[in-house]
């Protein structure tokens, strides 16, 4: 594996993985998108309600039971401000393109990918119908256009969703944390996926089994690319790229 300390891209060869570290991973994106994200959590992490969660993966390390406070939801499983901008800018590579999102949770995460590439459709799926019934709330109140959701387990959603989608240009994987399921979502998503697709892993480092999940995924033949941001992996589906393994301390 090869490996960089820095995240402005000091010590990477190739130009393709240049023009990606230092263009998007310094998170300048148009300062509306993060404020209207940000507003949306911020009202999220006032809010109190007590809400019974329908986990269907491999549970919250932070959160037990099934019932919750929305604000805790918020505070612990939503996607980081710092990632949030990231998969903003990559969403805005593939603006145009199909974007799915497996693991909607309260729709901060989609609320970044749709905002960035107003000329996408986002498709998102999430277990919990009361998570996507909030989420739904959320797009509507903050005029999020371009969203489509859907409610259920990933794996029997997942390939009635590929067929109304097509091609994806990104997808994003937020959701289960288990290496078994995970990689039925990548035998799934991969007979879809272009020359030019990007798939995103949540949680790489989640656990041992996550971690083992992503090993065997990386080494697949179909990912020219793969980038591990210690919270996220980047899966880039591009024969004109080496196949190679990078380690960016993000």
């Amino acid at each position: 594996m090869l490996f960089s300390r820095h995240k402005n891209g000091h010590g990477i060869h190739s130009p393709f993985l240049y023009r990606l570290i230092s263009e998007d991973f310094k998170n300048n994106i148009d300062g509306t998108i993060v404020n209207r994200v940000e507003q949306y959590r911020k009202q999220l992490l006032k809010d109190k309600t007590l809400i019974e969660v329908e986990d269907l993966g491999a549970g919250s390390l932070k959160l037990k039971g099934t019932t919750r406070i929305i604000s805790d939801i918020a505070g612990t499983s939503a996607v980081r401000k710092r990632y949030g901008k990231l998969l903003s800018k990559l969403a805005g590579r593939y603006n145009g393109r199909p974007i799915i999102e497996l693991g909607t949770s309260l729709g901060i995460s989609t609320m970044y990918l749709a905002l960035a590439a107003g000329k996408s459709t986002v498709y998102t799926i999430e277990g919990c119908p009361v998570l996507s019934g909030i989420a739904g709330q959320g797009f509507a109140e903050y005029n999020i256009p371009d969203i489509r959701q859907y409610t259920g387990d990933f794996i029997s959603v997942l390939p009635s969703v590929l067929e109304d989608a097509g091609s994806p240009g990104l997808v994003f994987i937020d959701g289960n944390h288990s290496s078994g399921p995970l990689l039925e979502y990548i035998k799934c998503i991969l007979p879809f996926c272009s020359d030019n697709s990007l798939l995103v892993i949540d949680d790489i480092h989640y656990s041992r089994d996550m971690k083992a999940g992503w090993n065997k995924i990386k080494e697949m033949k179909q990912f020219s690319l793969s980038l591990d941001l210690l919270q996220f992996g980047l899966l880039f589906c591009d024969s004109r790229l080496s196949k190679e393994h990078f380690m960016i301390r993000y």
